[in-house]
Formats: C-alpha cells, sequence, structure tokens
C-alpha cells in the first residue's frame, strides 16, 4: 500500500481550494521574510542541500519531474491543476521520507529558526 500518495491525495484534496486563494503573482515573493533572522538563512539553505543528498536520488529526481510537470499546467493565477499539485506533494513526500529522520529534523528546526516564532 502507498501510504504517502494516499496522504498525498487527501492533502492535495483538503489544502487546493488554500492554494486557489493565494495570490501567486503577488510581488511579495520576491521579498525577505519578515523578521528574518540575519545568518540564519544560508544554514537553512545548507541544511536542505544535506537533507537533499541524503534522498534516494530516484525519488528525488520523481520529485523534480514531478514540479517541472506542473509548468504545463499552471493557470493565468500561477496555480497549478489539482493533478499536478498530488503528484507533486506525493513524489516529494516520497523523497523527503527516504532520507534520514534526523536530517529531516535538521533542516526543520533550522528553517523554524529563521522566522520569529510569534510568525506563524
Amino acid at each position: 500500500t502507498d501510504t504517502i500518495g494516499e496522504a498525498a491525495k487527501k492533502y492535495s484534496a483538503e489544502s487546493y481550494p488554500f492554494l486557489n486563494d493565494v495570490d501567486w503573482l503577488s510581488s511579495i515573493y520576491l521579498k525577505l521574510l519578515p523578521g528574518a533572522a540575519e545568518g540564519k538563512t544560508p544554514k537553512a539553505v545548507d541544511k536542505a542541500t544535506v537533507m537533499g543528498s541524503a534522498m534516494d536520488g530516484d525519488l528525488l529526481k520523481a520529485a523534480a519531474e514531478a514540479h517541472h510537470k506542473t509548468n504545463g499546467s499552471i493557470d493565468a493565477k500561477g496555480v497549478t491543476s489539482a493533478a499536478a499539485y498530488e503528484a507533486v506533494n506525493a513524489a516529494s513526500g516520497r523523497a523527503v521520507a527516504s532520507a534520514p529522520k534526523s536530517t529531516v529534523m535538521d533542516l526543520y528546526n533550522a528553517v523554524a529558526g529563521i522566522v520569529d516564532s510569534s510568525i506563524p
């Protein structure tokens, strides 16, 4: 049984309406994170690189290909199709699950340290 695929399907179905409500064409994505702790962002990027190198190469490639395929279904609002969104979530989930838990948590903690804890 593909528990990651099943979880991705449920997550995608429940979160896709939110995805459609986001203004993906906003210039806010070009700005620094509010309250970002100076000097911690490169450390988080390093942890992401370490996690990527710890992932199963075939699963990481599949996740990259799923992301690439979303480009073909992006609408005028910058939103990909529900099917492409689900495929990215499933492929990314499988890739992340292939990395050691400690490596995933190192990235999680590094990203959590970038912004002020009052920002949800």
